[in-house]
């Protein structure tokens, strides 16, 4: 077994996809974030805002929070769970 299938098998047992997208076009020169926000129990969070500058992927490390994509019913994103904007929304 060469050392990219032994490292395939391995992955098998720890690695949990959490969400599969494919993304819009990515430009030459683009870049992306990580970031953790931490927003205090019961904040408001965010206003209604866009994503002009391209797709934005989240995951909630505890707790829970109320996401809501243009045209889509608000829905609750709870820890351990991934979230998905395409960009523009």
């Amino acid at each position: 077994m060469s050392k990219q299938e032994e490292l395939d098998a391995r992955l098998q047992d720890v690695l949990t996809v959490i969400q599969s997208v494919t993304p819009p076009f990515v430009p030459v020169n683009a870049q992306a974030m990580t970031v953790v926000i931490e927003w205090p129990p019961g904040d408001p969070g965010a206003p209604a805002h866009r994503h002009p500058g391209g797709p934005a992927f989240g995951y909630v490390l505890e707790g829970e929070m109320l996401f809501e994509l243009e045209g889509e019913p608000p829905r609750a994103v709870k820890a351990g769970e991934a979230f998905w904007e395409p960009g523009g929304d």
